[in-house]
């Protein structure tokens, strides 16, 4: 038997069945998630069966909008059965990057791939971007046969000097986010060490890779003991 979520009142309740929810005189309007679907759709299209037709609400902040045509009915109801869950996420890989960057050294709870990855990209992309103006500015610097070889040594040291404060800001981050990302397999930090251990024969080699696939394993469906499912909130 399948399990629903419901948005109600700026909050995430369940699970429920199917029996539960039609007992609950929710507005046909209520926002309604179970496993299986995309996206989330409202009550009115998702039940009595679970359909193509159910209408798809792409972000959190639309499928609030849809609920507040209805809001005055809902306020009335107050669940008494199921948790308070946290609504489900949805960014841009950009919006990731500058999340993890905000949650500078919070190495308890879970992230999603795309949390993980997308911070992964960006800070490749900045690193890749400031080595590549440093390696510009050395070529310019041997180059040059003139007076201005001091000025681009100048800003070459400048730019090494961003490259490696900026390397150093984003470490604990980087950790941080690994340490997440490992959270939402089912496995905890220590994990990390298996990249680190490159002076050890064979382990060198197969723990960066090991390490690699728990980290594009996708997320565990059910709370765990570092957290609810960042995709669903259950």
């Amino acid at each position: 038997m399948k399990s629903y979520y419901i948005y109600v009142n700026n909050r995430q309740y369940g699970p429920y069945d199917e029996s539960a929810l039609r007992n609950m005189n929710l507005p046909p309007n209520t926002p309604v998630w179970c496993q299986g679907m995309r996206d989330w759709g409202v009550l009115s299209q998702v039940l009595p069966s679970m359909g193509p037709g159910a209408t798809r609400i792409q972000q959190p902040q639309q499928f609030q909008q849809t609920y507040q045509t209805s809001q005055q009915q809902a306020q009335a109801y107050q669940p008494t059965q199921g948790a308070a869950m946290t609504a489900p996420e949805h960014l841009s890989l950009w919006g990731y990057y500058k999340k993890c960057l905000n949650m500078y050294a919070e190495f308890s709870g879970r992230a999603r791939r795309s949390e993980y990855w997308g911070f992964t990209l960006f800070n490749f992309l900045i690193t890749w971007g400031l080595g590549l103006v440093a390696g510009l500015l050395v070529v310019l610097v041997l180059l040059a046969m003139d007076s201005s070889a001091g000025s681009y040594f100048i800003a070459m040291m400048v730019v090494y000097g961003i490259t490696i404060l900026y390397s150093l800001a984003v470490l604990v981050p980087s950790l941080a986010v690994t340490s997440r990302r490992l959270h939402d397999t089912g496995r905890s930090l220590w994990w990390i060490l298996l990249s680190l251990l490159v002076i050890i024969p064979i382990i060198g080699i197969v723990g960066p890779i090991v390490l690699l696939v728990f980290l594009c394993l996708d997320s565990e469906p059910q709370r765990n003991q570092y957290g609810p499912n960042p995709k669903t909130g259950a």
